[in-house]
């Protein structure tokens, strides 16, 4: 199993990312020490990210071919 830190590593992600990732449900730890708090992974988990950073770049592409476009509508139209 691998601490948040050594999994954001890993994954390329940044720790406080994973952290609202857990908040929101979308990449939960396997565990949680009760003592110091740290939140653990494992391997299952480096397959649920490579998914999620390829859903995120294609929102991010999408988003942005969006924002051109209706920039250059709106130059067009004013």
């Amino acid at each position: 199993m691998y601490t948040r830190g050594q999994f954001a590593l890993i994954g390329k992600v940044g720790r406080k990312a994973l952290r609202l990732y857990d908040e929101e449900g979308l990449l939960v730890p396997v565990a949680v020490n009760g003592e110091n708090g740290y939140h653990y992974y494992d391997r299952s988990h480096c397959s649920q990210r490579l998914k999620r950073n390829a859903w995120n770049h294609r929102q991010r592409r999408r988003s942005r071919r969006a924002f051109c476009k209706g920039r250059a509508q709106a130059k067009l139209c004013s």
